[in-house]
Order: structure tokens, then C-alpha cells, then sequence
């Protein structure tokens, strides 16, 4: 891979090339990624094309330059001591200023969303790719009264299995489209999980999650998603979903994802 291609890791690739060839902008070597395109008419009439990117990346990319943004913002909180007192024996932390606490909250909000959403794209566009292969699942058949329930083996066509859960694209799924291990029961699975609750008490955020009613000492644990971001660094969410990507990567042989190699968690 030149090191061009290694650069353009924001475009969609679909091939490469087994041969050279002469295109619009020269002759080609051997190995060329091929790209797609993107064409459509914006509102005001005019038709434009321009190469595709890849969702994956796009979503990878959001996460990484939100991720430094969140970081930046960190070292800038100040914690001081309140001067109010609701309970004895306990000591209040401000965390301030007020912009910042909420610019580093919402930068940390994005990372983890767009560090999910780059592996539904991922396993999305995995089973596109084989849509019409056969899928092996075990499924539970309802039980009649008295009767134990029934597991049997069904297949079905990764088209059909558009709307499953990402735990089971990424465990079940994609290991028999790829005919590689499963991620599941590794410790990148338990980072993973992390990430997923995380994302889902982000997206499915509550009043109770952003303004939790602490009238005790024992209610000051109360389980806020926000908490954890004073906590967690947000860069782990970051390389969950690149080291998830690259657990299949390397078995994919069309080399849409050989960018990963050059993705640098760090914004340039």
C-alpha cells in the first residue's frame, strides 16, 4: 500500500485493482484501490459527485476528533470546595466553569456515540457484502404447557438478519460471514460491553441519569452516565471500536478496512 492510501483512509473502498489500467487521471498500478462515488442533485439543482466515504471511518473520525476535544476540555475543570454543606461529614466538589463542564460533557457524549455507531456501520456493511450467504443461528421454539422450551438450528441469509442485535452481528454473525473467531470471551468483549451500556444510558438518557434526587449520604452513589465521564477516559471508547474493526479486518480480502493500520486515534 502506498503511502497515499494509507492517508486516504476516509474513503470507501470496494476492491483492489488486479491489474494495471488507465484511468481519467493516469495509468494505475496494480493493486489501486477502487473507490465509489457518490452522485445526486442538491436542492438548488445542481448535480454532484464526489468519492464516497466510508460510514465506518466517518463514524470513527467523529469519535476521534470529539474524543481530543473531550481530553482538552479535562484539564481545564477546576474542583473546589463548596460552601454548601447538605450533609456531615461529607466534602462538596465544584467542578467549574460552567461552559467547560458542559462543552467536556458534550464532547464525551459524541465519542461514545459515534465509537458505537462505527461498528453497526461496520457490521452492516460486513453482511451487505454477503448478503445472500446462509447464517447458522440457534433459536428457542415457544414451549407448550408442561413442555421445556426447544432449541433448533435454523439458516438463514445475513439479508435477514439486518435487524439483529449488534451483540449477535459481532459475535455470531460476522464470525461465519469471515470464518473467524468470535470476539466473544476475550477481554475486547468485556471492553465492548462497556461501551454498549455506556451508549445505550447516553442515547436513552433520563432525568434521573443528567439530575439524580440525592436527599442521603447512601443516594450520592446513585449510577449517573455523566459521573462516568469524569472517570473513564474517553480515548478507551475510541480504541474499543478500532480494535473491534481490526479483530476482523484482517480477514475481509477486498481491503476496504487496510486503513485501519494507518487510523491514528490522535486528529492530525
Amino acid at each position: 500500500m502506498t503511502q497515499a492510501e494509507n492517508s486516504e483512509w476516509r474513503r470507501k473502498a470496494t476492491a483492489r485493482t488486479a491489474a494495471p489500467f488507465r484511468g481519467a487521471l493516469g495509468v494505475h498500478p496494480a493493486g489501486s484501490l477502487v473507490v465509489t462515488q457518490t452522485v445526486g442533485r442538491l436542492e438548488d439543482g445542481r448535480v454532484v459527485t464526489f468519492d464516497a466515504p466510508s460510514p465506518v471511518a466517518l463514524a470513527l473520525g467523529a469519535a476521534r476528533d470529539s474524543c481530543a476535544r473531550a481530553e482538552a476540555l479535562r484539564v481545564q475543570l477546576g474542583f473546589t470546595k463548596s460552601k454548601a454543606h447538605p450533609f456531615r461529614g461529607i466534602e462538596l466538589l465544584h467542578v467549574e466553569p460552567a461552559t467547560v463542564v458542559f462543552d467536556f460533557l458534550s464532547s464525551y457524549m459524541a465519542t461514545v456515540i459515534f465509537s458505537f455507531a462505527a461498528l453497526e456501520y461496520f457490521a452492516n456493511e460486513v453482511m451487505e457484502r454477503h448478503s445472500n450467504t446462509l447464517i447458522q443461528l440457534s433459536t428457542q421454539s415457544r414451549a407448550r404447557r408442561g413442555t421445556k422450551r426447544r432449541t433448533k438450528t435454523i439458516k438463514l441469509s445475513a439479508k435477514s438478519l439486518e435487524r439483529k442485535p449488534t451483540d449477535e452481528k459481532l459475535s455470531v454473525i460476522l464470525p461465519q460471514l469471515l470464518e473467524c473467531p468470535s470476539p466473544k470471551g476475550l477481554n475486547l468483549w468485556a471492553r465492548y460491553v462497556q461501551l454498549r451500556r455506556l451508549r445505550n444510558d447516553v442515547i436513552h438518557l433520563k432525568g434521573q441519569g443528567v439530575n439524580p434526587k440525592v436527599t442521603s449520604p447512601n443516594a450520592i452513589d446513585t449510577e449517573s452516565p455523566l459521573l462516568k465521564f469524569f472517570s473513564i477516559d474517553p480515548s478507551g471508547h475510541v480504541a474499543t471500536s478500532v480494535d473491534m474493526v481490526g479483530h476482523f479486518s484482517g480477514h475481509i480480502p477486498w481491503g476496504q478496512f487496510d486503513w485501519l493500520e494507518s487510523f491514528q486515534l490522535d486528529p492530525k
